[in-house]
């Protein structure tokens, strides 16, 4: 067996893009180059909804994806890292209340809790984190990232893109961090002691391109025992070569919180406690990440992207849960690895992608009991492992008729795991699996305002390190196991009738095995067996007249398990029926310079939870978001508030809950050189 202080930190596959780019040449950098360089993670992928001020792409998706662009991040109220998504049509992307732990996204109809369930891939870097301790497998937490990094966010619905594999349930997100920006330095104040300070350095450095992030973020919280501080470092140097655009990036993420708990609700309703009050003072955790990444970029046309990193990881939390004593969830991990993949551009016959993925983890994790943080000698699982995932794939697309492309891909993994189990030395063992996830689609242009699609794909997770190296001596391992997978199709039409848009797609998805918390906050997990989905979604957006648009969407899921273990037990833990969602944007020049107004509101209907194995369901959730921000010269001037009709309702589900105040509120100032 490995042990832990055997961290290896070079491998062969991990230095392949590095082999390629080695033979790159630097090219000189002319007086006209472009004035942003745009990195692409995924597939050039067209006709997708477009929602910031870019133009569209040029290959049309066989489902559907969402990309936000650099102007239209900038005008989001983002107060943690869950807002990035507020505007997703359909999606539901909230904060826990308890530090960073992974916050919840969750699409067509998946839990998503602690980020699972969907792929979240940064440059090129997975986020998921693979037998994670905290949040549990696949959880992914990137409260790293603040809006002054990010120039690009896809999003892409389903199953349906080779380019990420583990955790890729129900879709993908893709997120480009920037290249070039104006230098500025920004301030933030806000209700409940939220303070930010923030500065932005953009410089050209010869044929360098450096930008330079740092961050410094406090919080009191609306709830007791609710104090977060975060330090925040990125810095990122791009140059144009021969081949493309050659990218190293460095950032540091450190993060101290403390934790209010989650209140019981029938003891909250029994009046019991106040929506502020904390249960336990010494709940909390801290967070710590540090990462090098470098990239490539194609220039236009046939090209290679290529991607190497190395992190370090370390997060605690120290949490109590119910009746239970206090815990500490606590992972440390060295991860590294590349991706490399070729494109071929066939000049509007098609495409075709070709690449292969690498990723190593090796670290120790488990779940120890503490006393106001100390660790008092009880162990509930202790675990040291070397995860290695390897993928090979191929995507692309043919055009048979003008008005009809074909799409597919295939993309093939294989998993190695060596686990020592500490606490239970004789589960410990090594095994391997593989998986192949093939996707087919198509798009039909029937007229010049209509598009019709339809995408059958599949998904899966990994296995993790409980399943694979059970705690209890009498319970099988599972080295032989196969990973679950998901099996989704969907169909649908896109309408561009003048200004407006309308999305209108119908879907099926059938997973094998699902994983998923016992309660919110628990970080106990069980199988639910295998579980079905069936959803519609509608969205639409309408460019009123410059300056001004409307958005709004509406989605409806059924989530069911097929075979539950106990009759009648056959809803899915916290999946809302419905989400409804509406914006209003505008801008308009006004006293010597613009005043840009954001308005957004979200409805989620009633979640289900059982209790007892009794069935409840909480109040629906409504969010309004309202931002207004003037802009002139080097200055820019933002209020914003965030109000939340139903008395310290929660955008959570169970039989505890995080009480929120019906209010939020702030301002920010920022001043660019």
């Amino acid at each position: 067996m490995r042990r832990s202080d055997r961290f290896r930190l070079t491998s062969p596959a991990a230095l392949l893009p590095l082999v390629f780019l080695g033979v790159l040449r630097p090219a000189p950098v002319s007086a006209e180059a472009p004035t942003e360089v745009a990195i692409a993670e995924p597939v050039q992928l067209d006709g997708v909804q477009v929602l910031g001020k870019s133009k569209p792409r040029t290959v049309k998706p066989a489902t559907q994806t969402y990309v936000f662009e650099a102007e239209e991040i900038r005008r989001l109220n983002v107060r943690t890292v869950a807002d990035l998504f507020q505007k997703v049509p359909g999606a539901q992307s909230h904060t826990f209340g308890q530090g960073d732990i992974g916050h919840p996204l969750r699409l067509r109809g998946f839990n998503g809790e602690h980020g699972r369930d969907v792929a979240i891939v940064i440059d090129g870097v997975p986020q998921n984190t693979p037998s994670g301790s905290s949040g549990g497998h696949g959880n992914a937490d990137y409260s790293w990232l603040t809006p002054d990094m990010i120039e690009r966010i896809e999003v892409v619905q389903g199953p349906a893109t080779a380019l990420a594999g583990d955790q890729a349930l129900s879709g993908t997100v893709f997120i480009t961090t920037r290249t070039r920006a104006k230098s500025s330095v920004n301030v933030r104040a806000g209700s409940y002691g939220d303070t930010q300070l923030s500065s932005v350095f953009g410089q050209r450095v010869g044929e360098v391109d450096v930008l330079g992030v740092a961050e410094l973020t406090r919080r009191d919280g609306f709830r007791a025992n609710s104090d977060y501080d975060r330090v925040n470092v990125f810095l990122k140097g791009s140059q144009a070569i021969a081949s493309g655009v050659l990218s190293v990036r460095a950032s540091h993420y450190s993060a101290d919180w403390s934790a209010p708990g989650y209140i019981p609700f029938a003891a909250y309703q029994a009046g019991a406690f106040a929506p502020t009050d904390s249960l336990f003072e010494s709940d909390g955790g801290r967070g710590r990440k540090t990462s090098l990444v470098i990239t490539h970029a194609p220039a236009p046309g046939n090209g290679l992207t290529a991607t190497a990193y190395y992190e370090n990881i370390r997060r605690s939390r120290f949490g109590t849960f119910g009746t239970t004593p206090q815990n500490e969830q606590d992972d440390l991990r060295n991860v590294f690895g590349s991706k490399a993949y070729y494109t071929w551009d066939f000049e509007g016959r098609g495409d075709l992608n070709i690449g292969y993925e690498y990723r190593h983890d090796n670290g120790v994790n488990g779940q120890f009991q503490t006393v106001r943080r100390a660790r008092n000698g009880v162990v509930s699982r202790d675990y040291e492992f070397d995860f290695d995932a390897i993928s090979f794939y191929t995507e692309g697309s043919v055009r048979p008729w003008q008005r009809l492309k074909l799409l597919g891909g295939l993309r093939y993994d294989i998993f190695r795991q060596d686990v020592f189990n500490r606490l239970t030395p004789t589960q410990s063992g090594e095994g391997s699996q593989t998986i192949a996830s093939p996707h087919v689609g198509l798009v039909f242009e029937a007229a010049e305002w209509l598009e019709l699609f339809a995408n059958y794909g599949t998904g899966f997770r990994s296995l993790q390190v409980t399943e694979l190296s059970p705690v209890s001596a009498t319970r099988p391992q599972g080295f032989d196991l196969t990973p679950p997978q998901v099996k989704a199709r969907d169909t649908g039409l896109r309408l561009l009738l003048g200004e407006a848009t309308v999305n209108v797609s119908v879907y099926t998805a059938t997973v094998a095995d699902e994983i998923q918390e016992t309660s919110p906050g628990s970080n106990v997990f069980a199988n639910l067996g295998n579980t079905k989905r069936q959803g519609y979604q509608i969205d639409g957006r309408y460019e009123v007249m410059p300056g001004l648009s409307l958005t709004a969407a509406y989605s409806h899921v059924h989530a069911r398990v097929i075979n539950p273990a106990i009759a009648g037990r056959d809803r899915v833990d916290s999946n809302p029926r419905s989400t409804i969602s509406a914006g209003v944007q505008h801008t308009v020049s006004a006293f010597g310079g613009e005043v840009l107004t954001d308005f957004f509101l979200q409805q989620v209907g009633a979640k289900p939870y059982y209790t007892n194995n009794v069935l409840f369901e909480t109040t629906p959730y409504q969010e309004n978001n309202l931002r207004v921000a003037y802009e002139r010269g080097h200055s820019a001037i933002a209020m914003f508030g965030v109000w939340r009709p139903r008395d310290f309702a929660s955008d959570q589900a169970g039989g505890s809950f995080n009480p929120q105040p019906n209010f939020e509120y702030g301002a920010s100032y920022r001043y660019t050189f």
